[in-house]
């Protein structure tokens, strides 16, 4: 068995033609992936090294920062490892950060309910964040496997940014001549404890019929924001959202 590396580079520019000032997406990325595997286990690790967007420099002393001038970050995307035949020579075990992909569509699959969504770039419809978790594969024979996942702490899935950034921020439309002065917002999470955001799901899978199909069930909470209470207060001539 050996190492093996895989190594990606791609550069993602997009603008609006019809507008001034219009570029939408501004990505440079390196994609970098190693793994090894030997008869009864392996690692997995796939990291993206990225120069994001424009400058995010606002004032002169901002200039001083090449992560405000020159804006990047590290995405873990995966990092596992696996045990082949563990316990068992039909079952499997995997430990780590891991897109838990459940479905066979191309982009949209309803039962993707425990990985949260990576809506960074809108765009790139089916984006998946990945998640700590711990994962026990059974395969019954060749079609049919039975997979069962429990995941330690929350993760909220990541809105938009750029051009697209306000795409899931509702309009407030107020009566008569009030005008919107200020909006604040708070965003609830669990505590940070197995206990209160940990999850966990089942999945039967198998194929049959000439068809993929698949039974699953999955604890735990939605990964985006839902509105639970409103303020409105008066400020002025205008009126204060909370």
């Amino acid at each position: 068995s050996s190492w093996l590396w895989r190594g990606e580079f791609r550069a993602d520019h997009r603008m609006l033609l019809r507008q001034r000032q219009a570029w939408t997406w501004n990505e440079n990325r390196v994609d970098i992936s190693l793994a090894h595997r030997s008869a009864n286990a392996g690692v997995y690790a796939n990291a993206w090294f990225r120069h994001l967007g424009p400058s995010l420099a606002n004032t002169s002393e901002g200039l001083g920062s090449k992560e405000l001038v020159h804006p990047y970050n590290l995405d873990i995307r995966e990092a596992y490892a696996e045990v082949y035949g563990f316990v068992s020579p039909k079952l499997d075990l995997k430990a780590g950060r891991q897109l838990l992909s459940w479905g066979t569509a191309d982009r949209f699959n309803p039962t993707n309910s425990l990985s949260p969504f990576d809506l960074e770039d809108i765009l790139d419809f089916g984006r998946l964040s990945g998640i700590d978790a711990l994962s026990l594969h059974w395969h019954f024979n060749h079609e049919w496997s039975l997979q069962v996942v429990a995941t330690p702490l929350f993760r909220p899935s990541n809105m938009p940014i750029g051009y697209f950034s306000g795409l899931f921020r509702d309009v407030i439309d107020l009566p008569g001549s009030r005008a919107l002065a200020d909006y604040t917002d708070e965003l609830l999470l669990p505590a940070n404890n197995p206990g209160e955001s940990g999850s966990a799901g089942i999945r039967l899978r198998g194929f049959m019929w000439n068809a993929d199909v698949s039974v699953s069930y999955a604890y735990g909470r939605n990964t985006l924001p839902l509105p639970g209470l409103v303020r409105l207060s008066p400020a002025g001539e205008g009126v204060s959202v909370s």
